[in-house]
């Protein structure tokens, strides 16, 4: 609780809406909105209001932050040194081994599919970034969009993604998402079902016409 009364994307619905409507130079949520990525919840999910969204497990995980962000050391006084919480708040992937198995790295967490369909079922970090880097482009190349507005996207796509002048409000519908995810920095680790859905979902709207291949949109298990 303590660590997601800062680490949340301090925007509420109306703010969400406002932003896309009538743009913003802050668009997106706030660069620390891992509480709301962890919890599920928060994102621009009316890209599809019909669509089941569900969430990973990673939220009853018991201390949540704690258990994975801090690595207490009980000291040693006869050493003279003093116990310790570990408070650098670098993951390690020890915290994920109890779950996940003997990982040696963040890169052996597999993704349960071809998400991003290039043909490979990769770690989930990859997955995200394919799914990035997907939904970018495809904003991007969005149908209807302003004739400066792929230049501009291009040369500073985070800057321009919020300008009413460079922008369509289905260009940022499906921007929030992109930058709900990429502003989380986890690269699905906190939630992986919640980050594959936000981003395949906006590629959808986006662009329906099939930037993503048939085999990669799946409905993912929590």
């Amino acid at each position: 609780r303590l660590c997601m009364a800062c680490h949340n994307g301090r925007r509420s619905s109306d703010d969400v809406d406002d932003q896309i409507q009538n743009g913003s130079s802050h668009f997106g949520p706030h660069h620390s909105n891992q509480g709301d990525m962890l919890a599920g919840v928060n994102a621009y999910q009316d890209v599809n209001p019909s669509f089941p969204w569900t969430s990973s497990r990673h939220i009853l995980v018991e201390d949540a932050c704690v258990t994975c962000h801090t690595h207490p050391n009980d000291g040693d006084p006869d050493a003279g040194i003093d116990a310790f919480t570990g408070h650098t708040f670098a993951p390690t992937v020890e915290a994920c081994q109890p779950c996940h198995g003997g990982l040696t790295s963040f890169d052996e967490v597999a993704a349960l599919e071809d998400f991003d369909g290039d043909g490979n079922v990769e770690g989930v970090q990859l997955e995200i970034e394919g799914l990035l880097a997907l939904l970018q482009q495809a904003i991007i190349d969005a149908p209807g969009a302003m004739p400066t507005s792929a230049d501009s996207l291009q040369a500073d796509f985070e800057g321009y993604l919020g300008a009413t002048h460079i922008t369509t409000v289905p260009q940022r519908e499906a921007g929030y998402n992109w930058a709900f995810v990429d502003y989380d920095g986890s690269k699905g680790v906190h939630n992986a079902a919640y980050s594959v859905q936000l981003l395949q979902q906006s590629i959808l709207y986006i662009d329906p016409s099939g930037r993503l291949p048939e085999r990669a949109y799946v409905l993912v298990n929590p």
